[in-house]
């Protein structure tokens, strides 16, 4: 019985995940905290108060299993059967069923399992072997609900690591679509491995700065990285195994999910074993299997050099996409109710739309038509997501850019479909979005009429606004997938629109890991947030500080849209000292801002229009003394951002002077006058002005 049906299995899978969900939304936090800031941030986002735990280590292994269910990839004993048959036509069987039993007894491999096989057969024909593997596994664009919500949970440091011994390329690209090029660290190839695994490692918590990714076997697009000879499994560099041993290291717990494999590798059954000798029971290795007990999986614990590797079987196999969409709903009710991770809306609906079966996938034009589908789709999201109003400055590197280019490729490589997508501008004018100025530079849903009197309109869409747009646009959208390869229910496009608005009403922004640019460089110590719960964590913590350590904020924004959220407004508005000077580049949030810090804003909060806007800086005064700031860049509404908390009196001295500039600058625009260079005398003298207002409006404390 697949336990998806199982009568009891939500019982079973609560208690099953337990452990597990709150050790990977105990990592989440870990990762975004320092280790003087993990009590306060654990207090903050987790429901579980208890801050006094180790930082443990979750891995995933992914195996055949596991892209079988994604696509109805081959798995790998049926993979076996045809390989064997094949070359049987012109090698002698006898000869391979020895060579067969030879491994079978040298290195205690079953002899029916797909890895011994290829080991087999490449003593024979190497060459025919990799040639049938491009036949079985070269598939890449086919997102599958799980293999999306790895990646989702593996771009949040809810995963550390993820270890892929599949061949074919259907978890590379919903890695890539998640994190980009730079998000994680990859290896496939020897040379990916750093000469030092220190160069990847924080020295602080020893552990990895980035996700790690490995494929150990190699992967279709690159022949030469595949290993499936003996020789090949034993001559791993020194390097990889150093990246190995240091994740398997003994200083931490360890929590590995295996996902659709059998766990038959002889280089990780090697390190496991090797990974177990010393460790303590307070550092064990829990391996969770979502199939239920049987021989072969349970082979690797009982031959283990001590008790420390300890396997956990459900009673019934889990359906991989239901077992890890369970385990997210898990890992969600860790946090506090305005605390939680971002959610895995998007994901449903690409896979909904388009994982399909793997003989659609292989037809010769299918990745033309797809690639354009896709851009339809991902503009849509993106224009949602930056609330219908997105620069487009970053698109051509965005997953935007990405399909559309690929699209694109395959046109020129398979020649043209019905209907292909001339420029994303044309794709934009499909969807009924309207370009917004000059150059392409931004783009909008319907707002170009306010152009000619921004000061007193939005560009940013009000929620019932967007709310009737979202139907809209989800309908052009909708209206570009193939019909004859998918239909578009009205059940999916009901979930399409939800989509669009779940995404309106999130987060607009993404921290980009290796994005120290601009300004930052000019800074001496700046204390990098690696990811956007931690911006958020350490706004709240700072906030917690009002009336004792601050009792002035000033602070540059796009909307100002965070400060009208809960804690923030909590925060603030409790304190009658605490005042405020707000610098916003659009007015969808004005009203609502005077509305909620009637009696803390101590100046009319200034409009600068988001093209002069680049930088958003909170700076917390004590009086008129800047104490601690917050700052990044964020260059026309783009959405990626490398955030700083600065502590340091020179740097925290530099946002304040950006913030007193963008005063200067917001008066005068709204008062039509040329702006001139803002000189250091121009910020000097403002400064004083602004520290007089300040200390005006103090109350003794």
């Amino acid at each position: 019985m697949n336990f998806a049906n199982h009568p009891d299995s939500e019982k079973f899978i609560h208690s099953y995940y337990s452990e597990l969900a709150v050790s990977m939304a105990r990592n989440n936090v870990c990762h975004a905290s320092s280790n003087k800031l993990l009590s306060d941030f654990s207090r903050i986002a987790l429901l579980d108060t208890n801050a006094d735990y180790k930082q443990e280590r979750t891995i995933v292994i992914v195996g055949a299993g596991a892209s079988q269910a994604a696509c109805s990839l081959l798995t790998g004993a049926e993979a076996a059967r045809v390989l064997l048959k094949e070359v049987s036509n012109y090698t002698d069987i006898n000869m391979i069923n020895e060579e067969i039993e030879k491994l079978t007894w040298h290195y205690n491999l079953d002899s029916e399992d797909f890895e011994t096989i290829l080991l087999a057969l490449s003593k024979f024909t190497r060459n025919s072997v990799i040639k049938m593997h491009k036949k079985f596994y070269d598939i890449r664009y086919n997102p599958w609900i799980g293999y999306e919500i790895l990646a989702h949970m593996f771009k949040y440091r809810f995963i550390d690591a993820i270890i892929n011994f599949n061949f074919d390329e259907l978890l590379d690209q919903s890695i890539l679509d998640e994190l980009g090029e730079h998000g994680y660290e990859k290896l496939i190839m020897d040379g990916d491995s750093p000469e030092s695994p220190e160069k990847w490692i924080d020295v602080q918590t020893q552990s990895f700065k980035l996700p790690l990714y490995i494929k150990p076997h190699g992967t279709i697009t690159y022949p030469s990285s595949l290993r499936f000879t003996k020789d090949d499994y034993m001559t791993m560099s020194d390097d990889y195994i150093a990246i190995f041993k240091k994740l398997l290291s003994n200083d931490r717990p360890i929590n590995i999910i295996v996902l659709g494999y059998s766990m038959q590798s002889v280089e990780l059954n090697m390190l496991l074993r090797r990974a177990s000798v010393g460790r303590s029971q307070n550092n064990p290795i829990r391996l969770y299997f979502f199939e239920k007990e049987n021989d072969k999986l349970s082979k690797l614990s009982s031959q283990a050099i001590d008790h420390n590797i300890l396997s956990i079987f459900p009673p019934d196999n889990i359906e991989i996409a239901f077992g890890l969409e369970f385990l997210w709903s898990a890992i969600c009710k860790q946090f506090r109710p305005n605390e939680q991770p971002r959610g895995i809306e998007r994901h449903i609906i690409i896979s909904k739309l388009f994982n399909r079966r793997e003989d659609h996938v292989r037809e010769p034009n299918y990745l033309a038509h797809y690639a354009g589908e896709r851009t339809y789709v991902e503009i849509a999201l993106e224009v949602a997501k930056s609330k219908g109003f997105s620069s487009t400055e970053d698109w051509p590197n965005n997953r935007i850019g990405t399909y559309y280019k690929k699209h694109k490729e395959a046109l020129t490589e398979h020649g043209l479909i019905p209907n292909p997508i001339e420029s994303i501008s044309a794709a934009c004018k499909t969807l009924e979005i309207e370009e917004y100025g000059y150059g392409g530079a931004a783009v909008t849903l319907g707002m170009q009429k306010h152009a000619r009197n921004y000061v007193n309109k939005s560009i940013v869409m009000e929620p019932k606004e967007f709310d009737g747009a979202a139907i809209k646009l989800a309908d052009k959208a909708l209206k570009q997938i193939r019909s004859n390869v998918q239909l578009v229910s009205d059940e999916t496009k009901r979930l399409f629109i939800s989509v669009l608005v779940s995404m309106y009403r999130g987060e607009e922004v993404e921290v980009v890991h290796n994005r120290f640019i601009g300004r930052n460089v000019f800074l001496r110590n700046p204390i990098k947030m690696p990811t956007l719960k931690s911006l958020q964590w350490m706004t709240q913590q700072a906030l917690e500080k009002c009336g004792y350590e601050w009792d002035r904020l000033a602070c540059t924004a796009k909307s100002g849209h965070w400060l009208t959220t809960q804690p923030y407004v909590e925060a603030i508005s409790k304190s009658s000292s605490a005042k405020l000077l707000l610098v916003v580049s659009d007015t969808v949030y004005l009203d609502q801002l005077r509305k909620m810090y009637k009696a803390n804003i101590i100046d009319e909060i200034r409009l600068l229009p988001w093209w002069l806007n680049n930088r958003n800086v909170t700076i917390f005064l004590n009086g008129n003394v800047p104490k601690f700031a917050i700052s990044f860049e964020r260059r026309m509404r783009t959405p990626y951002i490398s955030p700083m908390y600065l502590e340091d009196g020179n740097d925290v001295d530099d946002a304040w002077n950006s913030f007193v500039a963008y005063w200067i600058k917001a008066k005068r625009f709204d008062s039509k006058k040329r702006d001139n260079h803002i000189s250091k005398s121009h910020i000097d003298d403002e400064k004083i002005r602004l520290g007089k207002m300040l200390l005006k409006h103090r109350k003794i404390q």
